[in-house]
C-alpha cells in the first residue's frame, strides 16, 4: 500500500513541477556526486542570494520526492500530513505569480536510474556540478565504474550552452567530462592543469588559508572549516561566481559566509 501511495505521490509531484516550468523559466543549477552536495548547495545559495532571487532545498531534498518539493517551494515538515503537503504543492504550482531567477537542486542517486528520472522532470541545467565518485551505495551499483555511468546520464545530456564544473582530482569525472558537449570548468587540489587550482594550503589552529590560482590570478581565502571538501566547495563557488561575472576579488569581504 505504501509503495502505491508513494508512486501516486511521485507522479502527481512530477506533473506539478512540469506546470511550474511551463509557467516560469528559472536557470537551473544541479549538484551531483557522492559527497559534499549539501555544503556546496548551502554555500552557493548564500552567495547567489546576494545577487539574485534563489530557491534551494532547505535540507538534503535530493530524491524523486524531495527535488519536486524544492521546485514547488514546499517543505514536508513532521507536523504536516501528505495530504496537506500535496495541497500546498498544488496551490504553489497553480497560483504563485513570481518565481526565483535561479533554482539550485541536489541530485541524489542511491540506485541506478535515479539521476535519469530526476533529469526527466527538469529543464536543461544551466550549470551542472560534479563533486566526486566514492563507494557510497556501491553495493547498489556493483562498482565505482557503474556509479560513473549513473553520472554519465547527466554529463552526456548537457548541450554546448551548459556549463559542467567537475573535480579534476577524480579520474572518473575527468573521463566523463571529456565525453561531454558542455563548456568544461575544472577545479582541483592536486591536479595541476585545472581551471581553478589550489596553489597552497596552510592549516592553522583556526582553519585553513588557501591560495587559489585562476588564469594566473592569485586569490587568497580563509575558511574556519577543515578538510578537502571545504576547499572543493570554495573552488566550486568561485567557478560559479565567475560564470555569472560576480565580484570574485571581493570574496574575502562579501561572500562565502557559509564557510567563514
Amino acid at each position: 500500500m505504501k509503495t502505491i501511495i508513494k508512486k501516486i505521490t511521485t507522479v502527481y509531484l512530477r506533473i506539478l513541477t512540469k506546470i511550474v516550468f511551463l509557467r516560469f523559466h528559472p536557470e537551473v543549477i544541479v549538484i551531483a556526486g557522492t559527497y559534499n552536495k549539501t555544503p556546496t548547495k548551502n554555500c552557493l545559495a548564500d552567495i547567489l542570494s546576494r545577487f539574485f532571487s534563489v530557491q534551494y532545498p532547505p535540507y538534503s531534498y535530493n530524491t524523486e520526492i524531495g527535488v519536486p518539493l524544492t521546485i514547488l517551494g514546499v517543505t514536508a515538515g513532521k507536523s504536516l500530513s501528505w495530504f496537506k503537503v500535496l495541497f500546498q504543492a498544488t496551490i504553489a504550482a497553480l497560483c504563485i505569480r513570481k518565481y526565483p531567477d535561479k533554482l539550485i537542486l541536489e541530485l541524489g542517486s542511491d540506485r541506478p536510474g535515479d539521476i535519469d528520472y530526476l533529469l526527466s522532470i527538469l529543464p536543461t541545467p544551466t550549470i551542472a556540478i560534479l563533486t566526486n565518485i566514492a563507494p557510497e551505495y556501491v553495493s547498489n551499483f556493483g562498482s565505482l565504474d557503474n556509479i560513473a555511468k549513473e553520472f554519465a546520464t547527466l554529463t552526456d545530456k548537457l548541450p554546448p550552452t551548459s556549463y559542467l564544473i567537475y573535480n579534476q582530482d577524480d579520474q572518473r569525472l575527468v573521463e566523463l567530462a571529456q565525453k561531454s558537449s558542455a563548456r568544461l570548468i575544472s577545479y582541483a587540489i592536486e591536479a595541476k592543469q585545472a581551471d581553478w587550482q589550489i596553489e597552497e594550503v596552510e592549516k592553522t589552529n583556526h582553519g585553513q588559508n588557501v591560495v587559489i590560482n585562476h588564469r594566473d590570478t592569485k586569490i587568497k581565502i580563509h575558511t574556519k572549516h577543515f578538510g578537502r571538501n571545504s576547499i572543493y566547495t570554495i573552488l566550486i563557488s568561485l567557478a560559479v561566481m565567475d560564470i555569472y561575472n560576480l565580484p570574485v576579488r571581493q570574496i574575502d569581504n562579501d561572500c562565502l559566509k557559509f564557510l567563514q
